[in-house]
């Protein structure tokens, strides 16, 4: 390396950048040696190592790469990507913004069965917070099924729905959750900035070290997702209840109830769930692996749905999730496949917040499953 080089090299160093890209290199290799201290077995490892790129690359997508002055929705997880606790019964997608500057969303409605967009707000490594929120029953819908969502500081004078942001606003989540892919048209939406005169700024120092901190951050905080409530994977075979604050009001919104849970079972078991589903317009039941990645949803049964369950007579629903489909089952009976994993996360969500009874569980040996 010539002296030229090095004295360029040494210059760069003294950037913030420098110093927010080794913490992020860093923080990729700390994070990776705690999921492998957690790994119980080889698939649990391989995983590791495959979840730690994933919400990297979800990171640098959501993060890193867009501008609130360039803005537009970004997919959160692809059909190959599916970190984070992601739902394959369900859309979401995210949006930067800046609480300076005054957004519109516009779209239209369709069929899905739900449609939600809630507001964060949160800079750089500051935990994020619920500022706003619309569902579809709360939108103003033209003729057409059309709607325009405004976010600003003060309320307009144009008709449709407002969103009073603060000036630490920073993105836009979308969900949908959907009970039939088949039968429902998803959401047509978009977001832009009102004014029109502002330009993208020529990058500098601060900008993007603040950017490669919040990719960090997040990448760091979708990795350790399965560590945020710790009793979970200390009392397996089990499912608690949870509002959406418990969840985590910038996690989910208002709206939703859980039961969350992680499941144990050997490939020789089954995990059988009993449950009697509310009247709510949707709910679904998903299986994770231990890293809360919904694994290979495309190929195997890890969800159902209202309208994809087979309930009994009386409208309750058996659910066993086992590694091999349990033959011979009284009943309808709604198999999820671990698929070799011998331990994960279960979940059910119910929409509109219902009343549920508490699910019954039992893990019995696979070859009883007939007579059960």
């Amino acid at each position: 390396m010539s002296e030229q080089s090095q004295q360029r090299l040494q210059q760069w160093q003294s950037l913030k950048s420098a110093s927010a890209w080794n913490d992020l290199r860093g923080l990729l290799d700390t994070t990776l040696t705690s999921l492998l201290e957690e790994a119980e077995n080889e698939i649990e490892a391989l995983e590791a190592y495959s979840i730690i790129l994933r919400t990297l690359a979800v990171s640098t997508s959501v993060v890193f790469d867009p501008h609130p002055l360039r803005p537009g929705f970004v997919r959160m997880d692809t059909s190959a990507r599916n970190v984070g606790g992601d739902n394959p019964d369900a859309e979401y997608e995210i949006a930067m913004i800046d609480g300076d500057y005054d957004y519109l969303i516009g779209g239209k409605r369709n069929s899905v069965t739900y449609l939600g967009f809630q507001i964060l707000a949160g800079k750089g490594m500051v935990p994020r917070r619920h500022i706003g929120y619309i569902k579809d029953e709360d939108l103003v819908l033209d003729e057409q099924g059309r709607f325009r969502i405004i976010l600003s500081k003060s309320k307009p004078s144009v008709p449709g729905n407002w969103v009073k942001i603060e000036e630490d606003a920073c993105s836009v989540i979308v969900r949908q959750y959907i009970n039939s892919r088949e039968q429902e048209v998803l959401a047509e939406y978009n977001i832009e900035l009102l004014d029109k005169t502002v330009k993208l700024p020529i990058p500098n120092d601060d900008d993007l070290a603040a950017r490669l901190t919040g990719t960090a951050w997040t990448m760091w905080k979708l990795a350790r997702l399965h560590r945020d409530i710790p009793h979970l994977l200390e009392e397996p075979n089990k499912l608690f209840t949870m509002s959406a604050a418990q969840a985590g009001s910038a996690d989910t919104t208002p709206d939703n109830t859980y039961m969350l849970g992680t499941f144990r079972v050997a490939a020789h078991e089954a995990l059988i769930i009993d449950v009697e589903p509310p009247q709510t317009r949707y709910w679904n039941i998903v299986i994770e692996n231990l890293w809360h990645e919904c694994f290979d949803y495309l190929h195997r049964s890890v969800s159902f749905t209202k309208n994809g369950a087979q309930l009994r007579p009386d409208g309750s629903a058996r659910f066993i999730i086992s590694h091999q489909k349990p033959e011979g089952a009284q009943g309808p009976v709604n198999w999820l496949d671990a698929a070799e994993r011998e331990r994960g996360f279960m979940m059910f969500r119910w929409l509109d917040t219902p009343t549920v009874k508490e699910p019954v569980i039992q893990l019995i040996p696979l070859a009883e499953i007939k007579s059960f």
